[in-house]
């Protein structure tokens, strides 16, 4: 080994992004040995990762043998929430397979250990748990990796602050949290594939092969595949392209020589998009089909305000240092009008397709998750801002560093959990030191369905004073009968009421959702605590509201039964109580 190639390799070792990567792989794996083997395929995971054992494993497009595994590893059996009825009665994996395509590789090295060892290969084992936790701690690395090599050949003059800045980043936005708490979720994924778009176009910037424009359409397919609305990314090309001059070049690098070039990159998209096809006709006998069924976009009426700035899950009052970025576009508006335009382009469009989405808070308890792989490209102007060396622009960023360290904490601890945040509660829970604040709220409130509401039960309602005695135990119960057969319906219900207690916290008081299928067993049964607060209600009245779907995408259940549960033999009081029951069709 040279000397050249000795200093190169501890020049490296020295950097804190490398100490940085080895903590993120360290607390990945922390958390999840701390917790059951199963846990590492929960959530969306379920759905992206079913792809792998249906296909490979099971040969099933049902996906009944996957979900047969899952109540057998699952230690607790969990609804699925990834199937979807089609109106001609079909069912289908609602989510898109680039997740699954990207872990195909540690898959394989899970079944090959897992058929050398005689451990079965139906795909939910603790071997295929451990292997899928390796991949995606691979992706999130290699997402760290490409973001670096983004910023070192965006902002070559600062390669010493970006050494120090990048874990700042990480940890002042949802980007740490989504590469090691919660990667159940596709963000990490994409976060990867944005980054290795990125190098390509870098690349590009400097020598243009027709290899490139095909390794940039297989990432340009690949995002697709794993978020179709991620297409947008095509809008930030020009401004890491850099110029018009560069734009230019590339244009007419595209369509040189019988449009090669434009040639390779589109096959490279179709190649990977054709998967998508195959699949779709393999699970469902149609070469096309809209897989979220029961779900879609308001164009017309997005929620862009409550996106960006709303307590429950803005993207600028969650994650403020973006507030910084804004505050750079000004500067970059001054030096490059061109990349100021194009990034302000990008930024808008994102802020309509992700707040036009039905569930435009996206169930987020860590502010609004769809833009985590939008930042690799959102915090650039932020460098820019650094580049004019304000040190008050230092000292915001290192507030904003405090802020991200104790939203980590809120959640890893158990202080975020069931948590939407409210005008009342979103300074508050800063606080997470104190004890009075641990588990302390709790807001299911789901965004109304897609569709229109098709009709409105009233299950009960009581007006009236109601005293609740310790031996009351199930109380105020509201029951439904639903028709069957159903196919694209979608239920949602609402409970409100006012309670008064002598104590506080009222403990072991719960409301319950009980749905289910008498003839075929399916259920849905959830305990949701009685209170938004913890501490409310003591002594006088407090204003107590639940909405939620109720995840049937199947169309099976055919009642439901919502009642209050007195577990821990309380004394309380209740009025203005009512339950409501609505149906929507798409």
């Amino acid at each position: 080994m040279s000397l050249i190639q000795s200093k190169s390799i501890l020049k490296s070792i020295s950097s804190p992004v490398f100490w940085f990567g080895l903590f993120l792989v360290f607390f990945s794996f922390y958390n999840y040995s701390g917790r059951e083997e199963t846990q590492a395929i929960r959530s969306d995971m379920r759905g992206y990762y079913s792809y792998l054992p249906a296909i490979l494993s099971h040969n099933d497009p049902s996906f009944q043998k996957c979900l047969e595994a899952e109540a057998q590893y699952l230690q607790e059996k969990k609804n699925q929430n990834y199937l979807v009825k089609t109106e001609n009665g079909g069912v289908h994996n609602k989510y898109f397979p680039g997740v699954a395509l990207l872990q195909s590789p540690f898959y394989a090295m899970a079944t090959a250990i897992s058929w050398m060892t005689g451990i079965p290969t139906d795909g939910y084992s603790a071997t295929y748990q451990l292997f899928l936790q390796i991949g995606a701690t691979f992706y999130a690395i290699l997402g760290l990796l490409l973001f670096y090599s983004l910023l070192k050949n965006l902002f070559p003059e600062q390669k010493t602050l970006i050494r120090w800045l990048l874990p700042v980043l990480y940890l002042a936005t949802p980007l740490f949290h989504y590469s090691v708490n919660t990667l159940s979720f596709s963000h990490s994924y994409s976060f990867f594939l944005f980054g290795l778009f990125s190098w390509f176009i870098i690349k590009m910037r400097k020598e243009v092969y027709k290899w490139y424009f095909l390794g940039l359409g297989l990432t340009l397919g690949m995002i697709v595949l794993v978020r179709p609305t991620n297409l947008i990314i095509i809008l930030i090309i020009p401004f890491l392209l850099g110029n018009t001059a560069g734009l230019r070049v590339f244009w007419r690098q595209l369509f040189k020589n019988r449009a090669q070039k434009f040639i390779y990159g589109t096959a490279g998209v179709l190649l990977i998009i054709f998967n998508l096809f195959l699949i779709w006709k393999w699970e469902s006998g149609s070469w096309l089909i809209w897989s979220y069924g029961g779900e879609g976009f308001t164009f017309l009426s997005p929620h862009i305000i409550a996106s960006l700035f709303s307590f429950r899950v803005g993207l600028f009052l969650h994650t403020p240092i973006l507030i910084l970025s804004i505050v750079g576009l000004v500067y970059l508006y001054k030096s490059n009008k061109f990349q100021a335009f194009w990034w302000a382009l990008y930024f808008i469009v994102n802020c309509w397709v992700i707040s036009s989405w039905w569930a435009w808070d996206y169930e987020s308890a860590f502010g609004n998750r769809p833009y985590t792989e939008h930042l690799i490209f959102i915090l650039l102007p932020l460098f820019t801002l650094l580049q004019q060396r304000k040190v008050w622009s230092y000292s915001f960023i290192g507030l904003f560093f405090i802020v991200g360290l104790i939203r980590i904490s809120t959640f890893n601890s158990g202080f975020m959990v069931n948590q939407k945040f409210t005008r009342k509660n979103y300074f508050m829970s800063l606080a997470f030191w104190k004890d009075a604040n641990f588990d302390r709220w709790a807001y299911p409130k789901s965004c109304r369905p897609f569709g229109v509401r098709t009709r409105g039960l009233v299950l009960r309602e009581q007006k009236g004073e109601l005293q609740i005695n310790p031996n009351d135990i199930f109380n105020l119960s509201g029951k439904a009968t639903l028709p069957l057969p159903r196919t694209t319906e979608r239920l949602y219900f609402r409970v409100v009421l006012d309670k008064m207690t002598t104590e506080a916290p009222l403990e072991d008081v719960l409301l319950v959702l009980d749905a289910r299928n008498e003839k075929t067993g399916t259920s849905y049964y959830r305990a949701l605590p009685l209170h938004n607060d913890r501490l409310e209600g003591v002594k006088e009245w407090a204003h107590v509201e639940f909405e939620s779907l109720i995840p049937d995408n199947l169309q099976t259940f055919s009642r439901i039964n919502i009642y209050i549960w007195n577990k821990g033999g309380k004394q309380f009081k209740i009025k203005n109580f009512k339950i409501v029951l609505e149906e929507y069709k798409s």
